[in-house]
């Protein structure tokens, strides 16, 4: 495979050699993006909030259902989250105890309010069900 030229990419991030010898094509790799990989996560960060502080009102009004379905996808999201983070440190070549200091608050802005909502407004919708 000759990788003289213009562009060369080692062959571990090759994505595709044409027969032809047209150049490869590099993979855009997450820390390319900057700060915009998080951009997805930050919006179903949102919205899985917006939803859990919504499932609220039918929770306080004894609807159960409804409200264990508005708050699903908040719950959902703090787990996926959590799973997200635990394989980035996980996989991550540097492991010093300052990195667990700031994977913790991050968890905690990214992972707090979609699971305190979510199972709030269940807990709510469950005690008010059996009460």
């Amino acid at each position: 495979m000759d990788l003289s030229g213009p562009t060369q990419c080692p062959p571990a991030i090759l994505l595709y050699h044409h027969p032809s010898g047209a150049q490869p094509m590099p993979l855009l790799l997450a820390h390319d993006l900057g700060p915009f990989a998080w951009l997805p996560i930050l919006a179903a960060d949102a919205v899985s909030v917006l939803l859990a502080v919504a499932a609220l009102v039918p929770a306080a009004l004894g609807q159960f259902q409804l409200s264990v379905r508005m708050s699903l996808p908040a719950i959902l999201v703090g787990i996926g989250i959590t799973v997200f983070m635990a394989v980035l440190y996980i996989f991550s070549d540097d492991h010093s105890p300052d990195d667990l200091d700031s994977i913790w608050q991050v968890w905690l802005i990214f992972c707090g309010p979609p699971l305190f909502f979510g199972a709030a407004a269940i807990l709510l919708a469950w005690l008010r069900r059996h009460r």
